[in-house]
């Protein structure tokens, strides 16, 4: 089982996070770290945590546009 399928709480990154505007966007050659698309494209960075667990076990996840859209919306 992949790490990721663990995890069921998402959030924005509160590094990228603008309150007024939100998070942008950025362009990577990177695979998305959700669902492993290796097309380049727009990147959300997103947090995710298991319910329960410590604050200290969280994953920093950089995600494509409909990862983002699925996990945080």
């Amino acid at each position: 089982m992949n790490e990721i399928d663990t995890v069921s709480i998402w959030t924005d990154a509160p590094d990228s996070y603008d309150i007024e505007v939100g998070q942008e966007p950025y362009f990577s050659w990177f695979s998305c770290d959700c669902c492993n698309d290796r097309l380049g494209g727009n990147r959300y960075d997103v947090v995710g945590l298991n319910p329960g667990d410590s604050p200290e076990d969280y994953l920093e996840l950089s995600v494509c546009e409909d990862c983002y859209i699925d996990l945080v919306a």
